[in-house]
């Protein structure tokens, strides 16, 4: 035990330095991830937080973990210290090399200044005029008082064309922060769905302030990033495809087989403006137990804007507290579970409900009422790859999951109950979704293959399946009508006889980072193809689509 421990500290000093940067987010899209979901599903360190984005500071915690714990090969061992070499903030490099100036610096304290610019390109066989096109440039400011806190200003400018059809199936998304400012007069201002094939401008911003305290047990963040909390592969409550938002959240790590995590931020909707003016909370409580198995429960609100004390407390049971407050709000509760069988592989679920109304085993899946999702698959190591995983996944919601109708809120809306005064609280932020990218009433079982075997390379294949049915409408702005429900305007549940998409995606997706320079590539190839049609009354369309996709990022 002793040896290792020495093993460990001497490894620590040599491959990497505390940094004041180091309570900073690392990027949802960096590679990283994948070899720290390989390290838990091999139990090679304790389980951390089902919530990410991890700091530098953590990553590069679990990576050591991960060197010290006897179970990678010689290569793999190679790849983690790639790893950790490239994610040391506190390089002393050329400005050519870093993209990074350093105003003042101390052991406790740093200041840098840089910039950092991306670009891609999307196109499709099958619009091949209507492609999509991005250029990001920022500016950045950053640094630390101390290695516990660190700060992150930065802004920039979008310059992009964008197109729906240049994406395979609920792949898309605005990356513009709000609105765009389209250079065509006869185009509108205003939110992007990627209609407007028109070249417009956005402004750009992930401002962010972290703090580590008491040894690591309570990590606080305030900043506008993406997230994504939970157990799978894009998730229900809080996935990696929503947008960013701005949110004051932490982890209280209060023993290590339990931990605490809670947020509150503020949402937008650039089409909605007037109507959809929102808050988001949510919390997540985690169990680390023995013999593999993690548990957790989970629960989300989206809220009118307003000061409501009970929301912002980590230790508030919110799924009491907004009934006692009327029960106006757009309420989710769910239940996930792990379990690492054996060394390398894991089954997990989830459940979240927002409304269940018959509990009866044969009429789960077929009462109106009873609005929920499902998810749950299994991943795995293949031994024969280093850092190369399997995942098989599936993912259900039913209808109306993630709408909410309009409701009237105290001093929001009008005395005679005009519906044009009403709110909307649809768990959705700048026009997608909070949760899993599909629409309500969907499903999809996917298939992805994950690989960093080798160095400075990530790739990823997958494989899915999605159905989608217009039964009750096609989006999360469709919501249930009590009164029509009470009236018995509703059939049972059949979504078979009502599916307007049966789509089939087989994709290939690249990311090169180059050696002695901060330039990443990235590239991808997608076939489409399946039976689509308008709605459930009309005839099939066989579909078939090829896109591809090439882009750069500089000093990311």
């Amino acid at each position: 035990m002793k040896k290792k421990l020495l093993q460990f500290c001497l490894l620590f000093m040599t491959i990497t330095t505390l940094s004041a940067l180091d309570q900073l987010s690392v990027s949802l899209t960096d590679p990283v991830y994948h070899l720290i979901e390989q390290g838990r599903i091999r139990k090679l360190f304790p389980s951390p937080a089902y919530v990410k984005p991890y700091s530098y500071n953590q990553v590069k915690d679990l990576l050591n973990s991960m060197l010290v714990s006897g179970g990678l090969n010689s290569q793999e061992k190679v790849l983690v210290k790639e790893h950790l070499l490239r994610l040391d903030p506190r390089k002393d490099e050329p400005l050519l090399k870093t993209g990074r100036l350093a105003l003042s610096g101390s052991e406790r304290s740093e200041v840098q200044i840089g910039a950092s610019f991306a670009t891609s390109f999307n196109a499709s066989t099958d619009d091949p005029d209507n492609y999509d096109q991005r250029n990001l440039l920022t500016f950045i400011l950053e640094g630390g008082l101390t290695q516990d806190f660190s700060y992150r200003m930065n802004a920039g400018g979008r310059y992009d064309k964008l197109s729906s059809t240049a994406w395979a199936p609920y792949e898309f998304s605005c990356p513009g922060e709000g609105f765009y400012i389209s250079y065509n007069e006869d185009s509108p201002i205003g939110y992007s769905n990627g209609e407007n094939s028109d070249h417009s401008s956005s402004y750009y911003t992930t401002p962010e302030m972290a703090a580590s305290l008491i040894d690591d047990h309570i990590f606080l963040r305030w900043g506008m990033i993406e997230r994504d909390w939970g157990m799978g592969e894009g998730n229900i409550h809080l996935s990696d495809t929503a947008r960013s938002f701005d949110a004051l959240e932490g982890t209280l790590t209060l023993s290590p087989m339990f931990n605490l995590s809670f947020l509150t931020g503020t949402l937008t909707d650039w089409e909605e403006d007037d109507e959809f003016q929102n808050m988001f909370s949510t919390k997540r409580m985690e169990f680390h137990l023995p013999w593999g198995l993690e548990l957790a429960v989970a629960e989300s609100v989206v809220w009118v804007k307003r000061f409501e004390m009970g929301y912002l407390n980590p230790f508030m049971i919110t799924t009491i507290y907004q009934n006692t407050l009327g029960n106006y709000d757009n309420m989710y509760m769910g239940l996930d579970f792990a379990w690492n069988f054996m060394e390398g592989y894991q089954v997990y679920g989830s459940y979240t409900a927002d409304e269940m109304r018959n509990y009866e085993p044969e009429k789960w899946f077929r009462e109106v009422r009873n609005i929920f999702a499902l998810q749950g698959g299994f991943r795995g190591s293949i031994p024969v790859l280093p850092f190369t995983s399997v995942n098989v996944q599936y993912t259900r919601l039913e209808p109306f999951f993630y709408t909410h109708y309009p409701q009237k809120y105290p001093s929001y809306s009008d005395d005679d109950d005009d519906i044009e005064t009403r709110m909307l609280t649809y768990y959705s932020n700048k026009g997608e979704n909070l949760g899993y990218k599909l629409a309500p009433d969907s499903d999809e079982l996917l298939l992805k293959v994950t690989s960093s075997a080798i160095s400075n390379l990530f790739l990823e294949f997958s494989w899915s399946y999605i159905t989608h049915s217009d039964q009750y409408g096609t989006s999360i702005t469709d919501s249930i009508d009590y009164d029509l429900y009470e009236e018995g305007g509703y059939e049972q549940k059949n979504r078979s006889e009502y599916l307007i998409e049966k789509v089939h995606t087989l994709a290939l997706d690249s990311r090169w980072t180059l050696d002695n320079f901060p330039v990443t590539l990235t590239g991808g190839y997608a076939l489409v193809t399946g039976r689509v049609r308008e709605s459930s009354s009309e005839g099939w369309d066989n579909y078939f689509n090829n896109i591809f996709s090439i882009g750069a990022e500089f000093y990311y």
